[in-house]
């Protein structure tokens, strides 16, 4: 697994055990055990519906499971909040809040002093391309400035773990690529430990330390990929025989889950998505 040598290698974050059911007789996940080092990089991929999202809101402590934990170092984090920066697939800026107004939103709702989070707001702004857009709008921005500002809106709520739940699949392909290189400068600026969710392969291998595998539905982890890729990652890196055979790999153990989703669809109600 290829790591940052200043990187400690001891447990972020992590779940034991965790199961999930909805009303309907619907088991969104089944005891599902994986677990990031601090500043490492992990990708969940696996089918639509095998319940990615719901583990993220496990983790978040926005629901709690019914059996497993949530662990953050030593510490049981089971169904609470404050550990974690999520960022959810849409960017959720406010059309009435400027740029500036809308990432410290979060510390705002926090009755952190402007006077204490502004400087910092305006430090990333600059950082990342965007001090020139402090008093926009949203409605003046790219897609890719409106995901950078939500991102830069976690950043400042500044837990050392981020959730990021798909949060380039609403962009067109370039400014997506151009997105997941911004994307590793920051985490390389940063040292967070981040959480991925992506349903593209190339996304998770070019980010990623390691990538998780998970079932369709009731969701677990059928597979835990370290991605031995040297570091730092350019574009070039994705036509590497090495990245080509990761590929086949993954693409091989998600095509199964997927069929498996699609023929359990044919004969199951539906439930929560990914």
């Amino acid at each position: 697994m290829a790591e940052k040598a200043s990187r400690p290698k001891a447990v972020s974050i992590g779940v034991e055990g965790v199961s999930k059911g909805f009303r309907g007789g619907v088991q969104a996940l089944e005891s599902v055990t994986l677990a990031a080092e601090s500043g490492q990089f992990v990708s969940l991929v696996g089918p639509s519906g095998c319940g990615k999202s719901t583990l993220f809101n496990i983790i978040a402590g926005l629901i709690e499971p019914d059996h497993g934990t949530v662990h953050f170092g030593a510490d049981d984090v089971t169904g609470t909040t404050g550990h974690v920066g999520y960022m959810l697939q849409r960017d959720l800026l406010l059309p009435w809040r400027t740029v500036l107004d809308n990432v410290l939103l979060g510390l705002d709702v926090a009755r952190v002093p402007r006077r204490d989070s502004e400087p910092r707001a305006r430090e990333l702004l600059a950082r990342f391309g965007l001090s020139k857009f402090a008093k926009a709008y949203p409605i003046q921005l790219s897609g890719g400035m409106r995901q950078r500002c939500a991102v830069i809106r976690t950043i400042l709520y500044d837990a050392p773990v981020f959730l990021l739940d798909e949060p380039f699949s609403a962009l067109d392909a370039q400014t997506r690529l151009l997105m997941q290189e911004w994307l590793l400068d920051v985490w390389d600026t940063l040292g967070k430990t981040v959480f991925y969710i992506t349903h593209d392969l190339d996304e998770a291998l070019y980010l990623s330390d390691r990538v998780y595998v998970m079932s369709a539905r009731p969701g677990h982890v059928i597979a835990d990929v370290a991605v031995a890729l040297e570091r730092p990652r350019d574009h070039a890196i994705r036509t590497s025989a090495a990245f080509l055979d990761y590929k086949v790999q993954l693409a091989a153990l998600v095509r199964a889950e997927a069929e498996q989703s699609l023929a359990a669809e044919e004969v199951a109600p539906s439930g929560p998505s990914s």
